[in-house]
């Protein structure tokens, strides 16, 4: 199969052109080489003419020379006449410029001008070479031979010269008259004939040929400039042939195409009317179809990421339907997850309610949620609001999927409302409950047809999730409500089974119902028979005046629904009491209550005989569920059996007491103590049958245990008070022997005789092993099976009494885990149980077997040593840190772990455990102090420092309250001009008992305690408001430098705390200078960087306190936002005299001006420290030098005498 190709016009009009262009080159190349002839005719004439005038030039420079010679006699023209011959007959070399040669002019050392190198050539030989015609040639012959002949004469001139004799003039005038005679004239003449003919010759030959040229040139001209007329016009015919082709110039083509490059389709392409087919034509309908493909490519994306968001809401779904409890929750989390993870626009889920088939919305999520509250949409075909999407849903069961919402007539009543929500289309599908529908999940979407085929099943895979996730409700719920059943028979028949009072019964009836029964309050009432009245039985949570009013009502219809129910002997259930018949007689009753429904179930006897009622009332109108009827009808059934059994009990009363089944062993003997009656549970207890303990006496039990007074006081009890109960140990048969609980009663008849003695007996093996249990629990650590601080206290109260019977001495040891703490957070709690375990096999491998090791709690081990004194004490410490050297093996890990120790004496260190457990604990802590991995022994001077410790924090938490806490301020001097540049605020608490406290005392315990933030904060807002005090007082500004504890640089919202302070003080940022002292900084140095970023980018500046007492690392220092290093006082205390302080405080100043830093040295108090830290380049200094600490009015007159001073010296 071939193709048919046509030519374009362009195509034509190109190729025209290029033919064209051809053909004007070659003219143009034709034309160039006629323009070359002509050049070459012309350099030909010119050539001819030179070399027939050479001729004739030395003709005429022969006769000069010998004329020349003839006259001088100088032998050098006679010299030039030879070469001129030599040169033209080709025996010399021509010169370059012979032409322009004067012989005349040559001397004897001159040379011809331009003087050749090349090979001799004759002048015949250049014309013949030259190209001169044969006429030509012969007249140069003739001019040549006549030349000769003139030679001849000219050389008969010379020799005549140059002949002998003497007489010189006459030769010279001889020889002149020969070169000049009409001889050598006529000579002359015969020469320069011929070479004018000569040139007549030559200048027409060469002038007919340069005509001739130049006519050929003329006609080429004409045909380059016909042919290049007919280019432009082809080039032309072609530009329009283009233009029609591409359909608009080439740049807005190229335009175009860099645009649909560049991805953008939407700029107007316009085609003249006539140019379709044109390139820009072509260019319209790809950018259209490039468009159409973008909008393919786009929808298909949108399409993939709705999908992709749609699977994910799909799968968070399914992870809200395992996490929810119930659909309440699993509704609100789908419509959240519809419309932030799926990207729908609004999802809501309707439930139907069967009596008005209205679809009540329950929970909804997305754009516009606040207009669906008063949406009304129905099941009901025959309104217009039921012909919707979601009535059609629940009516069809089935999903319905409108594509364009706003123009499907169906969703016509929603239009207004969809259109300010942006809804473009709408999905419902039916939800489920066991297969029936009970509602509707609606989703909407912000894009015309929306719901793909994909998309419609994974919305449908949705729904079925949700559907399957009711079901499981309603299968937990059953479950759930099952197991509360069972829960509630089995307390009732508990209830049934003991010995309270009916009243206390039904009344734990009562109440166990409202707990199953969530919001209702219930009451029983008793049918009096022969009254036909109710009597209240119980009712807990009715108001008096209800109870009051029901109890003794009679019975009878439209009297209130319990005694309606009782009258008819069948349920009432009153959703509304306030609308009932039943209750119109007691509306204002039930009003004052505050009750609206009553359900009332009647309780049957065995014969259906009413024995009463159980009621149950609700606050609210509301409807039982089949579950709530369920219960009811049980605890009415449980209270009838509850009823017929206390009734029962009167008169099986001994009955029931002798052969009741059960576990307790029963005996009854005659008056004279001999058995008489054993139950089953007796023979099974002591292995006895019936038959072999007839007529014996119980003392055959008797395990010897019991001493005879025991058997006497239980005598005296059960004739005094006629029963008896209590435990003793008795043997079984088999000689085993088992304790027992054990109550004895007596019977007597009426007239008060004794008839029978009853015993109960209860086997209370288990209960003594399950009482040891607990008292293993309860004295015995259950991890490492260590007895526990309340054993430990037993134990240490016997050993005090026995240390001090035998005046012996005995130690406490209190031992700590170093650091536990890094083992349960780097390796969980499971390990540092099992760590915990190995200790303490370790330590009660290392202690006698009269002395015991506890475990009071978390890392905590005490152990108690009997007669030990301090170096007994000392041995078992060092065994101690021995074991705890070696390496634990936990969870494949090697582990190392160190003990502190603290010891306490008795009786040196305290006659009770709780005084040894002061002092082995405040010891144990002052060997942390002391940097861990040691023991040490409690002193006199650790109790008084803790006494000392409590004082203070107790002081310190009221200080603030009361006012005891101040501030004083130290100045701070420039070395450079002397004025004053800022202070310290330096904290001081006087206190009214202990005095004056010290700051390195009492901060300390602030920090421990955690008042140091509390005290801190009231630190910062009092120095800042004081320096606003100042400021307004006319004071210039200074910088205020406040001290900041580790605690609380630590705290998360210190930067925060700062900004609000200043802001409430006044003051810029760069106002404040925190200082933070080197070991709180290197702490934690990444953190350090974090706070210190965040305060140097609100604009408070920091300093490093005491700089030089740590250990810094300049890699960290040099990212610290600091400013300024402050050198401490015990360097500069010893600076005149110290050289080691002396270069570590030239040192600190050298590093802080190579960072960068300002300097300031703290506890200056002489002029030699002053003048050593001026000559150092320190920058500012405080002291007593200066000025001690100063309250608020003292530093403001130092300050202002400070500036007077300074006036006063300018």
């Amino acid at each position: 199969m071939s193709l048919h190709r046509t030519t374009s016009p362009f195509s034509r009009s190109l190729r025209l052109a290029v033919a064209l262009a051809c053909a004007l080159m070659v003219v143009f190349a034709v034309y160039v080489v006629s323009e070359k002839r002509i050049d070459r005719a012309h350099e030909l004439r010119y050539q001819s003419q030179r070399l027939a005038d050479e001729l004739r030039q030395s003709s005429d420079d022969l006769t000069r020379m010998a004329r020349t010679f003839v006259l001088t006699g100088n032998p050098i023209y006679q010299q030039h006449y030879l070469d001129i011959l030599a040169i033209r007959d080709g025996k010399k070399p021509r010169p370059v410029r012979y032409d322009s040669t004067y012989w005349d002019l040559v001397t004897v050392a001159d040379e011809p001008t331009g003087s050749g190198n090349g090979a001799p050539v004759a002048l015949q030989t250049l014309l013949r070479q030259a190209g001169f015609a044969e006429d030509e040639l012969l007249k140069l012959a003739q001019a040549q031979a006549r030349s000769d002949q003139l030679t001849h004469l000219e050389f008969a001139a010379m020799a005549l010269l140059e002949s002998a004799g003497a007489n010189l003039p006459e030769r010279r005038s001889r020889a002149g008259q020969m070169l000049h005679d009409r001889a050598y004239q006529q000579a002359k003449a015969d020469i320069m004939r011929p070479l004018a003919e000569l040139h007549e010759l030559v200048a027409r030959r060469t002038l007919q040929t340069v005509q001739e040229t130049e006519a050929r040139a003329s006609w080429l001209r004409l045909v380059f400039v016909l042919l290049a007329l007919a280019l432009l016009l082809a080039l032309w015919r072609s530009f329009k042939a283009l233009r029609s082709t591409l359909g608009a110039p080439v740049d807005e083509i190229h335009a175009h195409i860099s645009r649909l490059g560049q991805g953008n389709f939407g700029a107007a392409i316009e085609v003249t009317p006539g140019l379709e087919a044109s390139v820009l034509g072509r260019l319209l309908q790809t950018q259209q179809q490039l468009k159409e493909m973008a909008q393919a490519q786009q929808a298909s994306e949108a399409k993939l990421q709705r999908l992709n968001r749609l699977y994910a809401a799909v799968s968070d779904c399914n992870q809200a339907i395992v996490r929810c409890t119930d659909e309440a929750a699993l509704f609100a989390q789908i419509c959240r997850i519809v419309v932030e993870h799926g990207g729908m626009k609004t999802a809501w889920i309707g439930l139907l309610e069967i009596p008005g088939q209205v679809v009540r919305l329950t929970v909804s999520h997305g754009v516009g949620v606040e207009q669906l509250i008063d949406i009304h949409i129905t099941a009901d075909a025959d309104e217009p609001t039921g012909r919707g999407p979601t009535g059609i849903t629940v009516r069809r069961n089935q999903p319905f999927w409108c594509q364009d919402y706003q123009h499907d007539p169906i969703t016509a009543p929603w239009h207004a409302l969809g259109a300010r929500l942006g809804w473009a289309a709408s999905a419902a599908l039916p939800l489920h409950r066991n297969g029936r529908v009970i509602g509707a999940l609606n989703v909407y979407a912000g894009e015309v047809n929306a719901f793909d085929a994909q998309t419609q099943k994974l919305l449908v895979e949705m729904a079925a999730d949700i559907d399957y996730a009711l079901g499981n409700f309603d299968r937990d719920a059953a479950r759930l409500r099952s197991q509360q059943m069972d829960a509630l028979r089995s307390f009732m028949l508990e209830r049934l089974t003991s010995d309270l009072p009916l009243t206390d019964i039904l009344n734990d009836f009562v109440l166990k119902i409202e707990d199953a029964l969530p919001g209702a309050l219930g009451s029983v009432l008793l049918l009096d028979n022969e009254a036909q009245r109710l009597t209240l039985a119980a009712a807990p949570h009715l108001p008096d005046f209800f109870n009051d009013a029901l109890d003794g009502a009679q019975i009878g219809p439209h009297v209130g629904s319990c005694a309606t129910a009782v009258f008819a002997g069948q349920r009432a259930i009153v959703a509304d009491m306030a609308n009932h018949p039943d209750w119109a007689a007691c509306q204002a009753l039930a009003q004052r209550a505050g009750l609206a429904a009553c359900w009332s179930e009647p309780i049957r006897a065995a014969n259906q005989q009413v024995l009463g009622i159980f009621a149950i009332y609700h606050r609210s109108s509301v409807t039982p569920q089949a579950h709530e009827l369920e219960r009811i009808e049980m605890a009415a059934a449980l209270a009838a059996i509850a009823i017929e059994r206390k009734h029962a009990e009167v008169q099986l009363q001994l009955k029931a007491r002798v052969f009741e089944q059960g576990n307790e062993a029963i005996v009854i003997t005659d008056d004279q103590s001999r058995i008489v009656r054993v139950n089953r549970a007796f023979c099974l207890i002591t292995g006895y049958n019936e038959a072999e303990v007839l007529g014996r006496n119980p003392k055959l039990l008797s395990s010897g245990r019991q001493s005879p007074d025991f058997y006497q006081a239980m005598w005296t009890s059960l004739q005094a008070h006629g029963q008896w109960q209590g435990e003793l140990w008795n043997r079984r048969k088999d000689g085993s022997l088992y304790p027992e609980w054990l109550s004895i009663s007596v019977l007597r008849d009426r007239s008060g005789a004794v008839m029978n003695y009853v015993a109960i007996a209860t086997d209370i093996s288990q209960r003594k092993e399950d009482e040891l249990k607990i008292r293993m629990l309860a004295d015995f650590d259950p991890l490492t099976g260590l007895p526990n601080r309340r054993l430990l206290q037993d134990r240490i109260d016997t050993a005090l009494s026995q240390a001090q019977r035998h005046g012996e001495a005995l130690a406490l040891i209190f031992l700590d885990l170093d650091r536990f703490k890094n083992v349960n957070d780097s390796l969980g709690h499971h390990a540092g149980d099992e760590l915990l375990t190995q200790v303490a096999q370790r330590l009660k491998s290392v202690l006698r077997e009269q002395d015991t090791v506890c475990r009071v709690g978390g890392d905590e081990f005490v152990l108690l040593c009997t007669s030990t004194d301090a170096a007994g004490a000392a041995h078992v410490a060092n065994k101690l840190l021995e074991i705890a050297a070696q390496r634990y093996l936990v969870e494949q890990q090697e582990l190392v772990i160190t003990f502190s120790i603290g010891i306490a004496l008795y009786p040196d260190d305290g006659d009770s455990f709780e005084k040894l457990s002061m002092s082995a604990d405040t010891a144990m802590y002052r060997a942390k102090q002391a940097g861990r991995n040691a023991y040490r022994f409690f002193t006199a001077e650790m109790q008084l420092e803790s006494s000392r410790q409590l004082e203070l924090e107790n002081g310190l938490r009221r200080a603030l309250d009361l006012q005891q806490l101040s501030l004083v301020y130290q100045p701070q001097v420039s070395l450079m001009d002397g004025r004053v540049t800022g202070m310290e605020a330096l904290l001081r608490w006087h206190h009214p008992t202990l005095g004056q406290v010290s700051p390195l005392e009492f901060i300390p315990v602030a920090e421990e305690s955690g008042l140091i933030l509390s005290i801190g904060e009231w630190v910062l807002r009092t120095a800042t408001r004081q320096l606003r005090v100042w400021l307004d007082a006319g004071l210039p500004a200074l910088q205020l430098s406040v001290n900041l504890s580790a605690v609380q640089f630590r705290h998360a919202n210190l930067p925060d705390l700062v900004t609000q302070v200043l802001f409430d003080a006044g003051l810029e940022p760069h106002c404040l200078e925190l200082e933070l002292t080197e070991s709180v900084a290197m702490n934690d140095p990444p953190g350090a960087v974090a706070i210190m970023d965040k305060l140097h980018q609100r604009g408070v500046r920091l300093s490093i306190d005491d700089f030089g007492t740590g250990y810094s690392s300049l890699s960290y220092l040099k990212r610290f936002k600091v400013y300024k290093l402050k050198v401490d006082q015990s360097f500069v205390q010893d600076i005149s005299t110290d050289p080691d302080d002396k270069a570590i405080v030239v040192a600190v100043i050298a590093l802080a001006r190579s960072l960068g830093f300002q300097t300031i040295a703290e506890g200056v108090e002489t002029q030699g420290q002053l003048d050593f830290l001026r000559q150092q380049g320190c920058d500012e200094v405080q002291g007593y030098f200066y000025s001690q600490p100063l309250p608020v009015d003292q530093f403001e007159a130092f300050v202002r005498q400070h500036l007077l001073n300074a006036v006063a010296l300018v």
